[in-house]
């Protein structure tokens, strides 16, 4: 299928069988003269958890929604703000911005407002940014809620050993009055 050059099929063997040696043919595809053949290695790269080796590949063909797909895919932090450093250093904003996007959860906001600012790139930070202002507070109102929960749980269950203690007080001073009562 490699000097076929049908990576249709190749990628749906590659995606539907296990029992191969998944690095020997990422490595035998990458040095491949046609495109979708090195995007194939990436794939296998991404597919065994090979982040750098994927990434790797995926910038030197300049498929960069692939790497940003892999970078997001690691769930790496590293991973992640290392890609989002290179969109900016060759001057490619959308791809920062996108990285910014589908990397949410992983990079650092000071990171990431650290770079914005050393390279005038604001227009593009700002809507991450905003979202993860939204992300905080909603975070803060969660936390805020769960204090107030659980400070009623702690004040109803107080309120439930003083009315026991109450009760039982009361039960013990009838019973000395009856007591008192009999005696007389």
């Amino acid at each position: 299928m490699i000097e076929e050059e049908d990576y249709k099929t190749l990628r749906d063997s590659i995606d539907s069988f296990e029992n191969f040696d998944n690095i020997a043919l990422a490595r035998r595809l990458e040095e491949h003269k046609l495109l979708e053949n090195r995007r194939l290695a990436a794939h296998l790269y991404k597919k065994n958890q090979k982040w750098d080796e994927s990434i790797a590949l995926s910038k030197q063909d300049k498929l960069y929604k692939d790497a940003i797909v892999t970078a997001a895919t690691s769930s790496l932090t590293e991973v992640a703000e290392e890609l989002m450093t290179y969109f900016v250093d060759i001057g490619n904003k959308e791809c920062f911005a996108a990285t910014l996007y589908s990397c949410f959860d992983l990079l650092r906001p000071d990171a990431v407002e650290e770079v914005t600012w050393l390279h005038g790139l604001s227009d593009f930070y700002m809507p991450y940014k905003l979202q993860v202002q939204r992300t905080q507070a909603t975070k803060v109102r969660l936390c805020v809620f769960t204090v107030c929960v659980m400070l009623i749980l702690v004040m109803v269950d107080s309120w439930r050993l003083w009315r026991r203690r109450l009760e039982s007080e009361r039960r013990r001073i009838r019973k000395r009055s009856r007591q008192k009562l009999k005696l007389r």
